[in-house]
């Protein structure tokens, strides 16, 4: 990479500053291209994999077998399984919870403040969300009203 000087800079711009933003830019533009020689590679391998497969059943398709999906992103605020047990305890209290209430009750009980950390607090209701379209999948919770962090939830009714 070559340095460039404050006079080949736009707008008289600052040298170190400029070459640290040049250099950062061509680490990005490596990383891109060896990213792109991985896939590249990851596509060779999978279509050998699935004439492999192939040869052991001629009849294979390859979209009906499912895709192992990435785990959501782990948050520092909760331990695995926390935010679920969190969701039950407040149904069994309450009845009937919002998203968004569960989200803020447990930013409190973690010592945090729900009206002026608004980042943290639509983390917080978009995983309870989450939880609890996953806990309504499994047939353990239904919705009765409202969508995203205004949606309500109660325990299903055992029938």
């Amino acid at each position: 990479m070559n340095d460039v000087s404050v006079l080949d800079s736009p707008h008289g711009a600052n040298t170190v500053t400029w070459n640290a933003l040049t250099k950062k830019r061509g680490t990005i533009v490596l990383e891109i291209e060896q990213l792109e020689k991985r896939i590249a590679e990851l596509k060779a391998q999978l279509i050998h994999l699935d004439a492999t497969l192939r040869i052991f059943r001629p009849d294979f398709a390859p979209e009906g077998l499912p895709v192992k999906h990435r785990r959501r992103t782990k948050s520092p605020y909760f331990e695995h399984g926390e935010v679920t047990e969190r969701i039950f305890d407040m149904l069994h209290q309450r009845g009937i919870v919002s998203s968004a209430e569960v989200g803020k009750e447990l930013m409190r009980e973690k010592g945090l403040d729900p009206k002026h950390d608004r980042v943290v607090r639509t983390d917080f209701v978009r995983r309870v969300t989450l939880q609890m379209r996953e806990q309504m999948q499994k047939g353990l919770i239904e919705r009765t009203g409202g969508r995203g962090p205004t949606s309500r939830w109660r325990l299903k009714s055992q029938s």
